[in-house]
């Protein structure tokens, strides 16, 4: 039985266009688009924040202080 390749094989033209593709006029450099400045945040923001900073930052410092 002899394979034809052209049945598997979809035209470029039947090809539907990619919809997780960007834009045109993306160039990918940047990762997301600049809609101005960030808004304020809110009272359990900043303690969401904080408390993030501080599970990140005390281990190396007690490491420092440990090591000192």
């Amino acid at each position: 039985m002899p394979f034809d390749s052209s049945a598997t094989v979809p035209s470029p033209a039947a090809v539907p266009p990619d919809p997780a593709r960007p834009p045109q006029g993306y160039d990918g450099t940047a990762p997301f688009p600049s809609d101005g400045p960030a808004p304020a945040r809110g009272g359990a923001e900043l303690v969401y924040v904080t408390v993030t900073a501080a599970i990140v930052v005390l281990p190396f410092l007690a490491l420092g202080a440990a090591g000192w």
